[in-house]
Parts: C-alpha cells; structure tokens; sequence
C-alpha cells in the first residue's frame, strides 16, 4: 500500500489503487476525473472540493473533514464508500445508490439524501439533524442509534427499517404531536 502524507491540492496522479492518504489536504482541489480504487482517507480535509465525475470505489473515510460536498458529481457506476468519524454537514448524495453503505459516528447535519437508494445502510450514532430525506428508500437500513432525523414514512420507503423506541419521533414530526 502506497502511503500520502500531507497532500496539498491535486494529486500527482489520475488513478490510485489501494493507496493511504493520511492528514491530506484536499480543501478546494479539483479531484475531476480522478480514480481511488480500494483507498483509505485518514484525517484529511476536503471542503469544497470538486468531485465531478471522481470514481470512489471502495473508499474508506475516517476523520475526516467533508462539509459541502457534492457526491451527487461523482461518477455514479463506481461508488463504494465507508465513512467513521467524519463531518459531512451540507454534504449532498441527491439520486446516489447508497446501499450498504457504513456511516459510523459521522456528522451528517442538513446533508440530502433526496432520491437516493440506502437499502441495509448503516448510520451508527450519527447525528442527522435537519439532514433531508425525500422519495429516499432506507428499507433495511439502521437508524436505531442516530438521533435529530426527521423522516416522512409516507414519502420514503421504510420496510424492515431499525430504529429505537427513543429515536421514534422523528417519524411523527409532521403530525405536530407531544410525545411524552
């Protein structure tokens, strides 16, 4: 495995397989066309950067920075990620297919999640206050430790979806009631 330390801007390269990169700065790079194959992302910063059409496949992110990204420009054929421990606020996956996907920990504050596919996601203690979900399918997926969702069951598919006897409410928000 090829390790990156303190990348600045653009990578060298158009195409990494199974690479680390490890405290990189990516803020506001153009990462266009680019290929991360079977890559680990290690406390890097990537606010604003630029995905259009960036391949993920199999990308693992921990610790790292990504408020405001657009993953809705990533090439959609080849994408596979993971997320712990990541701030994703205002991040947006509109129309992504999501399924399985493993976010752990992760701030996911007003992200849209609007027609995107989360089949068996997984959303370990995240925090989704504000985050949108509209026409979004989240059959099988794991809600049950996340909490300041607000999720319309009659406009998203919700079949076989966990969630705790605590996180409920946000399923009732548009009903204005007063659990207790």
């Amino acid at each position: 495995m090829i390790s990156y330390r303190n990348l600045h801007s653009r990578p060298p390269e158009d195409a990494f397989e199974n690479a680390a990169f490890l405290c990189c700065d990516f803020a506001k790079a153009d990462l266009s066309g680019i290929r991360f194959e079977n890559c680990s992302f290690e406390g890097c910063r990537f606010s604003a950067a630029v995905l259009k059409n960036t391949a993920l496949n199999g990308a693992r992110f921990t610790q790292c920075q990504m408020a405001g990204l657009n993953f809705h420009d990533c090439y959609k054929l080849v994408f596979s990620v993971s997320f712990e421990d990541c701030a994703l606020d205002f991040g947006s996956f509109y129309g992504f297919s999501l399924k399985k996907t493993i976010f752990k920990n992760c701030s996911l504050r007003s992200a849209v999640f609007t027609q995107c596919d989360l089949t068996g996601a997984l959303f370990e203690r995240c925090d989704l206050s504000r985050a949108v979900f509209h026409h979004a399918r989240l059959d099988k997926a794991d809600l049950s430790s996340s909490f300041g969702f607000v999720i319309d069951p009659e406009d998203n598919s919700l079949k076989k979806t966990r969630f705790s006897a605590w996180n409920l409410a946000g399923l009732l928000e548009k009903y204005d009631l007063d659990i207790v």
